[in-house]
């Protein structure tokens, strides 16, 4: 399962990489640090995108 998330968050941060800022898979999940200012864009790809079709978004996260 993480060769999968790691595939995945490989094709995320090259499809977007002008929005993510990295990837990382620990414990099962893939987390994906993106730049505040794209993250309504973000979203809305990983929402459309063929090849992610995100229908739960479940957390998200903010460090100032």
């Amino acid at each position: 399962m993480n060769e999968a998330l790691v595939e995945l968050g490989e094709l995320i941060a090259a499809e977007r990489s002008d929005e993510v800022v990295s990837t990382n898979v620990a414990f099962g999940e893939l987390t994906v640090n993106v730049r505040a200012e794209s993250l309504d864009k973000f979203l809305e790809f990983l929402r459309n995108d063929p090849n992610c079709k995100f229908e739960i978004l479940s957390d998200v996260c903010v460090v100032d």
